[in-house]
């Protein structure tokens, strides 16, 4: 099973993808986002933005038998995030046309990160724990050193990377009830950051 997942942000470069095959992460990385609403910019960033998620996937070779799956954005109200919330919305709205008949799969934060915490932490996780993902992955690997997680690579993670591989891993290991728990959502050492 593969799962193409995406952790959208508003900023360039943190509209984070990463790829998960079998249980393993084989890709991670950026995509290149809209950087304006304003008209004329507006259309030639949408156009691009498109051609960047077909690249992706076409270069990936996903077909209607993997998942893609994307975090909607979520207002939490009164904080100031309208900008962010439109640009986040009309990239996922951009992302569907992009994808054609591929289906696109969306998953609210607090589902994914609730499973995860519950699912690999002990104890009651922490704010920053249940936040930012690098430290439980960091936490993650002292509890389960067998699992090569490599320190030099969650280092070099931003948030939203760490974001999509903790998204693909949950779509991954929810699919089927006998993958729960596995701890299979590794980080091969040959796994390679890109940059779309």
């Amino acid at each position: 099973m593969r799962v193409l997942a995406f952790d959208p942000g508003k900023n360039q470069g943190n509209f984070a993808f990463a790829l998960l095959e079998d249980g393993v992460v084989l890709f991670y990385g950026t995509v290149v986002t809209i950087s304006t609403m304003k008209h004329p910019e507006f259309s030639v960033d949408a156009d691009d933005f498109i051609w960047r998620i077909r690249s992706l996937v076409s270069s990936l070779g996903l077909t209607a038998d993997d998942v893609i799956i994307a975090e909607r954005f979520m207002d939490r109200g009164g904080g100031g995030k309208g900008t962010t919330g439109e640009h986040i919305n009309v990239m996922l709205g951009l992302m569907k046309a992009a994808l054609g008949p591929l289906p696109l799969e969306l998953v609210m934060p607090a589902t994914w990160k609730g499973w995860l915490a519950r699912t690999y932490l002990t104890g009651k996780p922490t704010k920053r724990q249940r936040t930012v993902i690098p430290n439980m992955w960091m936490h993650l690997r002292g509890r389960f050193p067998e699992v090569c997680w490599p320190a030099s690579k969650i280092d070099r993670m931003v948030i939203h990377e760490a974001d999509a591989i903790g998204i693909a891993l949950w779509r991954y290991e929810t699919a089927d009830p006998s993958r729960r728990g596995s701890i299979t959502g590794l980080i091969d050492p040959e796994a390679v950051k890109i940059t779309v």
